[in-house]
């Protein structure tokens, strides 16, 4: 049976640690699902840098701590990441401003094993709204 994969982002990491956090034990137990092999985790080096910047050091170190102990994969950076990311801002996949988070998809699109290119609806910006993130979703999805 084929291992689902999942992406895990920057806040996971922090809800990770922060017990504070109403999403701790969730992410705690999907950590410990994904150590017993029930999920393949990626995240990126695109994380990891935003997890590096962290001024807080022991914080810092909190959120990189589960990267190692449950072994999630990090494919390295390319230019091909790079550019699928920037086709994922121009087709209108992901809102104007995005790119960090549209270098995180593609990033591990890619290094996940998928070969080809995503297709994309047809639309234009236009259909998003940028003076208020919360009303960026195309209506479509």
């Amino acid at each position: 049976m084929r291992v689902p994969r999942i992406y895990l982002e920057t806040t996971m990491f922090n809800y990770y640690f922060d017990a504070d956090r109403d999403a701790h034990a969730d992410t705690v137990t999907l950590f410990e699902k994904c150590a017993a092999g029930k999920y393949d985790a990626y995240t990126s080096d695109y994380a990891l840098e935003e997890l590096e910047r962290t001024a807080d050091t022991e914080k810092r170190d909190k959120m990189l701590d589960p990267i190692e102990r449950y072994s999630i994969t990090v494919p390295a950076k390319s230019d091909e990441a790079n550019e699928l990311a920037d086709k994922y801002i121009a087709e209108g996949a992901l809102p104007p401003g995005s790119l960090t988070d549209a270098r995180h998809i593609a990033n591990v699109y890619q290094r996940a094993g998928h070969n080809r290119q995503p297709q994309f609806p047809s639309h234009s910006q236009s259909d998003y709204h940028t003076s208020d993130r919360s009303n960026q979703q195309d209506s479509r999805l």
